[in-house]
């Protein structure tokens, strides 16, 4: 049954009365929920957490800051740093006297590393490669298609005719230079063979004519890879030479590439390594197992030089030179 109006506002009149009620006066049960005091653990991360986010960008900051200044400035040097470099450079460039009458036929890739590891000791002087990164020798010794990485071993045995890359970098007084030539065991290579050793030494020649205030480290590369491809090798690209001084390897790159007016802008008091590879054949370069001996893709063999130096106000200083 329906309500009636009288019925209607009988009950509209009582949901008024109802509602006009204070609810403690009328005995409701429901009760305001009391908050708890915080406890002293709360406290604490209350105040800590504004300081830990501070930490946390201040490490952030600090890790973007060292990438920048190990990965992207240019170390500067000073006129007495080139003395410790001269120094340094001189002695890497007499272990090569040391050891290239050693490059003979029977003659392992280890033994040359443990003379030249004998040389560094007589010489107050330690070795940049052993240890880096985990690379276990004194020195790099690649041969033959091995242009450069080369781990010694008594496993390789050098023969006649053999194309052996010689990679030295020592450490001397906190100051480190690098070198690489390329020997060929017997001292009468094939044609081909001589002509590219020959050809990749003159780049290393062409590319230090390059170097100076005012030059880039793309007019380097420029030379290198005109020189090498112009009489008809290929240039290694994907490795490069690099800043060097209290550190083994810093910034600039060095590319074997260019084109000219690429690259680093070349000031005075610059430190860093020009390393031009070539190949017979394909520049296409696979590293093995070990992570370091670095091959050519198609076999043929490869040749390496490099050189130290520092710029100069007139040009370059040639640190590894004798």
């Amino acid at each position: 049954m329906t309500a009636g109006k009288g019925q209607v506002k009988k009950r509209r009149g009582q949901v008024a009365e109802k509602s006009s009620e204070n609810p403690s006066q009328a005995g409701s049960t429901e009760t305001k929920e009391e908050k708890k005091p915080m406890t002293l653990n709360e406290r604490m991360a209350d105040l800590l957490f504004p300081l830990f986010l501070l930490a946390n960008i201040f490490v952030a900051g600090h890790k973007l800051y060292t990438h920048y200044r190990e990965h992207v400035v240019v170390p500067m040097h000073e006129p007495e740093d080139f003395v410790g470099m001269r120094k340094a450079g001189r002695i890497v460039a007499g272990a090569f006297d040391h050891i290239e009458h050693l490059v003979v036929p029977g003659t392992t890739t280890l033994d040359l590393d443990q003379d030249i590891a004998l040389y560094a000791v007589l010489n107050n002087a330690t070795s940049a490669a052993l240890g880096y990164k985990g690379f276990p020798k004194t020195s790099c010794i690649s041969v033959n298609d091995v242009v450069l990485h080369g781990i010694p071993t008594k496993e390789v045995v050098l023969k006649l005719g053999d194309v052996v890359k010689l990679d030295i970098a020592l450490v001397v007084d906190g100051w480190h230079a690098d070198s690489c030539r390329t020997v060929v065991v017997g001292g009468a290579p094939r044609p081909a063979t001589e002509k590219l050793v020959r050809v990749t030494e003159e780049a290393l020649e062409l590319g230090l004519q390059q170097c100076g205030p005012g030059k880039y480290t793309g007019d380097i590369g420029a030379a290198i890879q005109e020189h090498v491809e112009g009489a008809g090798f290929s240039v290694v690209t994907t490795f490069s030479g690099h800043g060097i001084g209290r550190k083994f390897h810093t910034p600039p790159t060095v590319p074997n590439k260019g084109p000219k007016g690429s690259g680093t802008f070349l000031k005075e008091g610059m430190f860093f390594t020009i390393e031009p590879m070539a190949t017979i054949g394909s520049s296409k370069l696979e590293v093995l197992k070990d992570g370091w001996t670095t091959v050519t893709a198609d076999g043929l063999y490869g040749a390496q030089f490099e050189h130290t130096v520092g710029v100069n106000a007139t040009g370059c200083e040639i640190f590894t030179k004798v």
